[in-house]
């Protein structure tokens, strides 16, 4: 299978934080949280489409601000102790 995007790529879903609330997907391999949420419960449901039956693991790219980046480190605790690793603009 080749990525998304690609021919014979897997599907691709856009959606927002609002709209996404009771959508379910099986085997979601990779959910991009553009920018914020709002709370850590919301960080958590987003990130929760991945990791459910048939896969059980998955990756969450957040991508936003340094500033929001500390923030979201501060709700590692809520989340389960997460930890967030940071990368480097090239």
């Amino acid at each position: 299978a080749g990525a998304v995007g690609t021919p014979g790529g897997g599907p691709l879903l856009v959606t927002f934080e609002d709209n996404a609330r009771g959508l379910h997907f099986d085997a979601v391999d990779v959910v991009f949280i553009l920018g914020q949420p709002s709370n850590p419960a919301t960080y958590l449901h987003l990130a929760g489409r991945t990791g459910r039956q048939p896969v059980l693991e998955g990756t969450v790219v957040t991508v936003c601000t340094r500033r929001s980046a500390r923030e979201l480190d501060s709700w590692s605790s809520q989340l389960g102790g997460v930890a967030f690793d940071e990368l480097e603009r090239a």
